[in-house]
């Protein structure tokens, strides 16, 4: 079969030779392979682009010396594969391979697939793709928490593979191999501290007084109070695991001991449990509102201020149960976690619905006109930080130096 240079199937045919180092190419990593052409045909399409961008802003700034002759780059064909291509390549594959008596023979044929990719981006993004892929089929149980070993998801002969067309490929092996290994945890490793480890916790996670997960749902309903909340599953629990970190290093501990990320998961729904404590006449009220402006947003009417009285009054209720949920924490160490969580899960709160709020910003003697900027935070989340705020009663002098270095980012970001 013909690998033209740079093209899709010369990318996968080095997956292929990753993913049959044990021999074979399993129904998972064939289906996986397939989809994943897709997905690097729009990754080269849009780093192509970018490319593009940054050459022309570059030559705006510098300008190009006309006395040199510009090489016209030859034009890359990287479009997804047909199944039917995929299988021949996965059969030539094979009947290399298998004629492959000993390593040198395997690392001589990864130089030879490797050849065919001459294009750095390429190959920077193939031999990550190879780990994804070889460990689609892993029969592992899935462990998210605490350290892990490459051959528990990847097969031995496959890791070896992988090592050959990364060094083939002018890649570090051991980068890519932490970078996959950290993506199989739901917490990033970078927010740990130096010699900090993480152990699972096989105890249930804690809800109500003084727990953590009592921190995100004091977050999440502030966050909530402008009727749009909106989150991942990824970014809660970053931080329920940032507050277990803060927690251990206040108390002087390196090891970060953490609950299943299923079990997490699961908790999570205690995060939401304040929206049931809202009127339920107040939450009936702001449905029908929101059921009138998409009537009225189909018709393309303005927005009709009729709406604001649900809104605030929905925004009360908010304040009204936060009240009551900051009771919920009594240990004075946890005062400034609760309110710095609850800052960063306001900016970090998505806003795109009915939280999405701009303000002109005029520069004076620009004879510019004014500009829209979007608010990280609306006026009924900064008004939720100030019952908390009030609720703790932070000293006005501790409160001030707090604040900036949690605006300035010194205290770390969600």
């Amino acid at each position: 079969m013909k690998y033209e240079q740079n093209s899709m199937e010369a990318a996968v045919r080095c997956i292929v030779f990753a993913a049959a180092g044990d021999g074979k190419v399993s129904e998972e990593e064939f289906n996986a392979t397939l989809e994943e052409t897709e997905s690097l045909e729009r990754w080269f399409q849009f780093s192509g682009m970018m490319g593009s961008v940054f050459k022309d802003m570059m030559s705006g700034l510098f300008g190009t010396d006309e006395e040199e002759e510009e090489e016209e780059e030859e034009e890359i064909i990287f479009e997804a594969i047909t199944e039917e291509t995929l299988k021949e390549i996965v059969k030539d594959v094979l009947a290399k391979t298998s004629r492959c008596e000993s390593a040198a023979d395997h690392k001589a044929y990864a130089t030879l697939c490797a050849s065919s990719i001459t294009h750095e981006s390429m190959q920077s993004r193939i031999p990550s793709a190879c780990f994804d892929l070889c460990g689609i089929d892993s029969t592992a149980k899935p462990v998210d928490v605490g350290a892990q070993s490459l051959d528990e998801h990847i097969e031995k002969k496959e890791i070896r593979n992988i090592k050959y067309l990364c060094s083939a490929m002018n890649q570090d092996f051991k980068e890519l191999e932490k970078s996959y290994l950290d993506n199989l945890t739901f917490y990033d490793d970078d927010k740990l501290e130096d010699d900090e480890t993480v152990e699972l916790d096989d105890s249930d996670v804690a809800l109500g007084e003084n727990s953590p997960m009592q921190i995100i749902k004091l977050g999440v309903l502030c966050a909530g109070s402008d009727i749009d909340c909106s989150f991942t599953y990824k970014t809660l629990m970053e931080a329920y695991f940032m507050i277990l970190c803060d927690i251990a290093r206040a108390k002087g501990e390196k090891v970060i001991k953490v609950q299943s990320g299923d079990k997490i998961y699961e908790a999570m729904e205690y995060a939401y449990g304040w929206m049931d404590q809202i009127d339920k006449k107040i939450v009936d009220d702001v449905n029908e509102m929101a059921r009138k402006r998409s009537e009225d947003m189909e018709k393309e009417l303005d927005y009709n201020p009729a709406y604001d009285a649900p809104r605030e009054a929905y925004s009360e209720d908010c304040y009204r149960v936060l009240k009551e949920e900051l009771a919920l924490i009594t240990d004075k160490s946890l005062q400034k976690l609760a309110y710095k969580y609850a800052f960063w899960l306001t900016q970090a709160d998505e806003d795109n619905s009915w939280g999405y709020r701009v303000h002109l910003i005029h520069e004076m003697f620009s004879g510019e006109e004014p500009r829209e900027e979007v608010q990280d935070q609306t006026h009924e989340e900064l008004h939720c930080l100030e019952i908390m705020r009030e609720h703790f009663d932070f000293d006005e002098d501790m409160f001030y130096g707090f604040m900036r270095r949690l605006q300035d980012g010194d205290l770390g970001y969600l």
